[in-house]
């Protein structure tokens, strides 16, 4: 074996090797940014109504979002 073959051959495999370790630490860090839920609020959702007796009311949404506020 000579030196240019030894060379390219530790050189691919350290390049396979630093590649899985990208792809292990792309996905860990895919699943955490999945793993995410977002919220949107806007005073006009406040002045949505459905019909009387509907549970989704705009109390409810107050209520909710104190909460979520209050919990941090």
């Amino acid at each position: 074996m000579n030196r240019r073959t030894f060379i390219s051959g530790l050189l691919s495999a350290f390049l396979m090797s630093f590649q899985s370790r990208l792809k292990a630490v792309e996905a860990d860090n895919m699943i955490k940014i999945l793993n995410k839920t977002g919220l949107m609020t806007d005073p006009l959702f406040l002045q949505h109504h459905i019909a009387p007796g509907h549970p989704e009311t705009p109390d409810r949404m107050k209520f909710i979002h104190n909460k979520l506020k209050e919990s941090g």
